[in-house]
């Protein structure tokens, strides 16, 4: 079955930008952007004096109390997650009838941003490395993120890197929990996320797992060392076809300095379907891990002495 959409907004310019305003003891600051399910502002936590980002869920969400409890429930589950390359969910505010999220507050540019400066392939690799240690901490929690892409993946100037928004985030039951408790943890969620790197099985609404992410992460790696994204046309329908039938060209035919082996895994992260991805996340980070220490710890040539002759 279907999940439901979430309700449209008839106009984001009607809502007010809360900058210079207090709301309960955080002061905004300005607004960072806006998305599905809200806006983000920078917010200072008077009491703790430390920068903090809120997140305010859009009013036709906050009206429709199944959305609400959808909001307030990404707070439980992205509050379990407690990893360095995950950004940490602190507190649910309820103020003036309104929710917001309070989260933190991660200094730097997301990816997309960071795209726009030269990046080679030394500098890209680990911050893929930390997305899929991040991965594999959420994916062993049953948390699959389901919107993996450049702008929720944030760069720090330590060149650190934190995923971002487990807003679209759905819990998947583990094999080991009880039938009632699966189906708590499987209430529905709004369909988003961004068409251009959602997985074959999310575009058809099937059930998914973390191979999802899997595939929007190889979506990015695809897009960074190619130079361009392997799906994206147009428009959403030309865009999704390609997504569900189309086979990537090689990246080597756009790059020839990928390493083999690295073409390898994101041909595989990037399988129609699902059982030829990488199982699991920690496999994937196995495999990514092998690449990295190839580029950067090449093995070393040793030359050896000629041997002399033996005398008779």
């Amino acid at each position: 079955m279907a999940e439901p959409q979430a309700p449209q907004l008839k106009n984001e310019r009607d809502v007010p930008d809360l900058s210079g305003t207090m709301v309960g003891r955080f002061a905004i600051r300005s607004r960072l952007g806006t998305g599905g399910m809200g806006e983000v502002y920078r917010a200072e936590d008077t009491r703790l004096k430390r920068p903090v980002a809120l997140k305010r869920i859009a009013p036709q969400l906050r009206a429709d109390e199944n959305y609400r409890s959808y909001f307030v429930k990404e707070a439980e589950r992205a509050s379990a997650l407690i990893d360095p390359h995950i950004a940490s969910v602190y507190d649910v505010l309820e103020e003036n009838g309104e929710t917001f999220l309070v989260m933190e507050y991660v200094e730097g540019q997301t990816l997309r941003q960071r795209l726009k400066q030269p990046l080679d392939l030394k500098e890209f690799l680990p911050l893929v490395v930390q997305c899929a240690e991040a991965l594999v901490a959420a994916h062993e929690k049953g948390i699959v993120h389901r919107d993996i892409k450049p702008e929720n993946l944030m760069v720090t100037p330590k060149g650190q890197l934190k995923i971002l928004d487990f807003g679209v985030a759905k819990r998947v039951p583990r094999t080991d929990e009880t039938t009632a408790a699966a189906s708590t943890a499987s209430t529905a969620a709004p369909f988003a996320g961004t068409p251009a790197y959602m997985a074959p099985e999310v575009l058809l609404e099937k059930k998914i797992d973390g191979r999802a992410d899997i595939f929007s992460l190889g979506v990015i790696l695809y897009e960074v060392l190619a130079g361009r994204h392997p799906f994206r046309a147009d428009t959403f329908t030309a865009t999704s076809d390609r997504i569900l039938h189309a086979v990537p060209t090689l990246l080597s035919k756009h790059n020839p300095e990928v390493p083999a082996e690295l073409e390898r895994i994101v041909a595989k992260m990037l399988a129609k379907d699902p059982a030829e991805r990488h199982a699991t996340a920690r496999d994937l980070l196995v495999d990514l891990r092998a690449v990295q220490r190839a580029i950067l710890y090449p093995p070393l040539q040793v030359t050896l002495p000629p041997r002399r002759a033996k005398r008779r």
